[in-house]
């Protein structure tokens, strides 16, 4: 289940209507996870140990 957003108040109509967009956007893609729709090979990289391991490592050394 995708969790909702909270926002504060006095947000503009566009602004608000961004959110919900993007809100329902989650909403679908989390559905086609848990169909199998979107592979769990596909999503692996997004694990939150997994990226903030990469982020703290030093960069690549350049390839002349």
């Amino acid at each position: 289940m995708v969790d909702k957003v909270e926002v504060q108040e006095g947000l503009d109509a566009e602004t608000l209507a961004w959110i919900e967009e993007e809100e329902k956007k989650a909403e679908i893609a989390a559905a086609k996870i848990a169909s199998g729709e979107i592979p769990q090979t596909a999503i692996a990289g997004w694990s939150s140990e997994n990226w903030q391991t990469k982020a703290s490592a030093p960069a690549p050394d350049d390839i002349e």
